[in-house]
């Protein structure tokens, strides 16, 4: 989200070269250049292959799995207060178009980031927001994925997605839902989870709520707020690297998320019928 002539100086690419090759993938010619691109899961598989091969680290900056509500959730499921999960709904979205940081905070400048328009430059609320949530679904109910089925939305004039569902089938029977939106509004719970024996609600990611079916209730509250996460991703870099370490965010589960997401846009595309995860 950093404002295209920072962006430039930062990865040594001439401003006129870069805004060159944005225009021409906006003409649907995309050319060859560091932009994103939409990942697939073919991609994640070549690139696991080749770290397993080459006995190098490989990483993925999934810093959000570090948002204290998440981890305060992953814990209480964890700890069987509310039982097995059978369902968990998770939502995010932005409050307008995606635009640049700033020195202070991301996404609070008013430069609008015009890449996130484009499909051809991997624009779109599923490729820019989803991983996050798709993520942290796949985290807090811990199964494999069985089947994905997605639905799309977009506004007039744009040829990405400003809206984004997907619903999720896990192997032990459980179900989960994402949903992403370009204009939120009100916000609702940033992830509700369902389980035999309660269940547990992350409001507004500054508190998590526990209610069990016997009526017994317990809040977690003043939790962080949700700020600049990351450094932990880099520290496990660093250990990987200097001393063998496991990855607590394994690259394979960036790869189960790009899956997810890819399925769902074929489905969206075939009317929203569910796929099989492979």
């Amino acid at each position: 989200g950093m404002p295209t002539t920072r962006w430039c100086e930062k990865f040594g690419i001439p401003e006129r070269t870069w805004r060159r090759w944005q225009a021409r993938a906006k003409r649907e010619r995309p050319a060859r250049g560091p932009w994103p691109q939409p990942a697939r899961r073919s991609e994640a598989d070549d690139l696991l292959a080749r770290a397993e091969a080459s006995g190098r680290v490989l990483a993925v900056h999934h810093q959000r799995r570090w948002e204290a509500d998440v981890v305060t959730l992953g814990q209480v499921i964890a700890s069987g207060e509310i039982g097995e999960v059978w369902r968990a709904i998770v939502v995010r979205g932005h409050q307008g178009d995606y635009t640049a940081a700033t020195p202070a905070a991301p996404h609070v400048g008013d430069q609008v980031v015009d890449w996130v328009r484009s499909r051809a430059c991997g624009g779109g609320v599923a490729r820019l927001v989803g991983p996050h949530p798709v993520d942290h679904l796949l985290t807090l109910v811990g199964a494999p994925v069985a089947t994905v089925a997605g639905r799309t939305a977009g506004e007039s004039g744009d040829d990405v997605d400003a809206w984004f569902s997907a619903d999720v089938t896990f192997t032990s029977g459980a179900e989960g839902h994402v949903e992403v939106f370009r204009r939120l509004g009100v916000p609702p719970p940033r992830a509700t989870v369902w389980g035999t024996e309660g269940m547990a609600v992350a409001g507004d990611g500054r508190r998590v709520e526990v209610r069990r079916h016997d009526g017994t209730t317990r809040v977690v509250d003043g939790l962080p707020p949700i700020g600049r996460l990351g450094g932990e991703v880099y520290d496990d870099v660093a250990h990987a690297v200097r001393h063998g370490g496991p990855l607590r965010v394994p690259a394979r589960h960036a790869r189960d998320v790009v899956a997810v997401i890819e399925l769902a846009e074929r489905s969206a595309a075939r009317g929203g019928a569910p796929l099989v995860f492979r």
